[in-house]
């Protein structure tokens, strides 16, 4: 059409007709063919220089491409590139990259098949005749089994592809710095230094330096290929881990999208690689050394950890705190100030008497404590209808006139911003509260020492959301492997939560604090006595089944004493002086006594075999 339209338009050009009787149609067809023609320059100027650049970059990548494959043939890959995905397993680190992914382009077609495979995965858990609520696990043997069949690619690629793909990246992500310094070295006439300002796939790079450069061509590269590198993660640990001896500790979960009638909060459909033993990444630790020590303020209940870890400890105990005042107050409330019991159970957590209970408790506790609060839920979902409730019953309004109220949200950056305005608020002698979650961002290793976190609060015994299916899938396996009962393992892990919570409360002697469990189970001895050995010292028996008014007159108690001047000489006699230091290094053997028989000899009266693993 282009072309006949260009015919016509040299005949009339050759013989020119009047213009009162030129068609307006046949003026707009001249036209376009006009528009056309340049169009069709344009673009093939464009195209000429599009293959140019293609060859150009092509050109580029072949040299430290083919640089890349002979060091693959020549060694493995290196060691520092294998992530924790890959670090048990030795035999991947010591052999060879399979010849089938050496090759870049061959490489980059194996994991073409992978994702594609994965797509019909997601399809056929997703499609309109499937039920959208079934939910289908597979044992990971069976899962590569179909998958190796369906893609025609062997288990020992699979087994390299995380490593594969980190090497390249890192080949690309090197041509791509050289280039970039190049062309900033070229546009700003300087060598070896100067600004850089540039763009890396659509995200800006200006720096000053090759280090920083870099830094943020990796940034920029990991956040591009982040997808990409999950699958190879996923094909990596399924290759890895689906031996005849692993195939029972890990399961194949396929969820279908969730039905939900908002298309802005769509989840997609999910494959879950799980893993079900926790012994498998401390099992290394075993088999290198012949005594481990494991200590933490958070290892409570102690008993369990042996089962889940599967090792026989020489010595197992909790120690107590050096304290030469209380200096922390555990509070265990039950009932509200109108004797009514508060719990976070299925049937009491949606009764508007607890919830008003639990927001009288946390004005009571903001009216008579000073600086930071902390308080804990339970779950995202369970903190938001607290808080929409409390907005209605005005409890909101009547925490604000004693402190600022920051909230905890999922998104990161969020959560860090509200950090950091809770500590501008604490340092500045306003206060605030912090309403966080646990298992969440502000739960795991942030502290609050200090006048940071002067309570904290746990609305609730946290236990694991039993309807999931990953959980489901562990709790049956812990009960047909390791015979633990379900009921053990959830009491464990949520008293396990509440001692990660409050156990950064106190990071030096001159700290002090409230402890407030806001739970009537917390009081039944099956649960307190899992508590650590530092908070129990601490723990009497006035200080159980406390009524919200009690409580708070406990807590003003505690802090009065608090807040009296720190004797001095009290401090000294629970610290180690000088001449203690000495004494406690004269008392160690000499370099020539082996650095594991110190301990053994110390924990065990009975010689240990050093082929055996040890746990302490």
């Amino acid at each position: 059409r282009l072309l006949s339209a260009q015919k016509k338009q040299q005949q009339q050009q050759q013989q020119p007709q009047p213009q009162s009787m030129i068609h307006p149609s046949n003026a707009a067809a001249t036209a376009a063919a006009a528009a056309a023609k340049m169009a069709i320059q344009a673009n093939a100027n464009n195209n000429g220089y599009v293959a140019a650049e293609e060859m150009k970059c092509q050109q580029q990548l072949h040299h430290p491409l083919d640089i890349e494959y002979q060091r693959l043939i020549r060694s493995p890959i290196d060691e520092a590139i294998f992530g924790p995905s890959n670090v048990l397993d030795v035999e991947v680190v010591r052999e060879p990259v399979p010849g089938n992914i050496r090759r870049a382009k061959h490489f980059v077609g194996f994991l073409k098949k992978v994702v594609e495979h994965l797509k019909s995965c997601l399809r056929s858990i997703s499609g309109p005749n499937i039920n959208r609520g079934q939910v289908r696990t597979q044992t990971p043997l069976a899962f590569l089994h179909r998958m190796t069949n369906a893609t025609s690619i062997g288990t020992k690629p699979l087994r390299f592809s995380h490593a594969r793909l980190t090497s390249l990246l890192r080949t690309i992500q090197a041509t791509a710095v050289a280039a970039a310094a190049a062309a900033a070295t070229n546009n700003n006439g300087v060598s070896g230094g100067g600004s850089l300002n540039s763009s890396f796939h659509g995200v800006p790079i200006s720096t000053d330096s090759t280090s920083a450069l870099n830094t943020t061509i990796t940034t920029a590269m990991e956040q591009e290929y982040q997808a990409l590198l999950v699958v190879s993660e996923f094909a990596s640990l399924l290759a890895t881990f689906c031996a005849a001896g692993n195939k029972s500790r890990f399961a194949i979960i396929m969820e279908p999208e969730p039905i939900n009638n908002n298309p802005n909060e769509s989840s997609g459909s999910v494959i879950q690689l799980v893993c079900l033993d926790a012994s498998l990444a401390i099992a290394p630790l075993f088999q290198r050394f012949n005594s481990v020590v494991i200590t933490s303020s958070t290892l409570s209940p102690i008993d369990l950890y042996p089962k889940l870890l599967q090792f026989k400890p020489c010595v197992s105990v909790s120690l107590e705190i050096s304290q030469f005042r209380p200096c922390i107050r555990p509070l265990m409330i039950s009932r509200g100030s109108d004797q009514l019991a508060v719990s976070t159970k299925q049937d009491d957590r949606v009764d508007i008497g607890v919830i008003r209970n639990f927001g009288a408790i946390l004005v009571e506790l903001c009216s008579c404590v000073p600086d930071g609060i902390v308080a804990y839920f339970t779950s995202y979902s369970y903190m938001e209808a607290l808080i929409s409730e409390w907005d209605g019953m005005g409890i909101l309004r009547e925490l604000t006139k004693h402190k600022l109220v920051i909230i905890e949200t999922k998104n990161v950056v969020e959560t860090t911003i509200a950090l950091d305005n809770f500590r501008v608020a604490c340092d500045s002698g306003r206060g605030a509260v912090f309403l966080a979650v646990v298992r969440g961002m502000v739960s795991e290793g942030v502290p609050f020492d200090r006048h940071y976190g002067r309570a904290k609060i746990m609305f609730g015994l946290p236990y694991q959301y039993t309807l999931s299916h990953i959980v489901r899938a562990r709790l049956e396996y812990l009960q047909t492997n390791l015979q633990i009962r379900e009921q053990d393992f959830l009491t464990f892990d949520a008293i396990r939560q509440v001692a990660k919570c409050f156990g950064r409360i106190l990071r030096s002697k001159s700290d002090y604090g409230l402890l407030i469990f806001a739970d009537s189970r917390f009081s039944r001895m099956d649960k307190r006595s899992q508590l650590p050995k530092w908070m129990v010292q601490s723990l009497s028996e006035a200080h159980l089944n406390l009524s919200t008014d009690v409580a708070v007159q406990y807590a003003k108690s505690f802090l009065r004493i608090m807040g009296q001047p720190i004797a001095q000489e009290a401090l000294q006699s629970v610290l180690l002086k000088l001449e203690d230091v000495r004494q406690m290094e004269g008392s160690i053997p000499n370099a020539s006594t082996t650095a594991t028989s110190v301990p053994l000899m110390a924990i065990s009266s009975q010689p240990l075999s050093k082929t055996e693993p040890v746990g302490v």
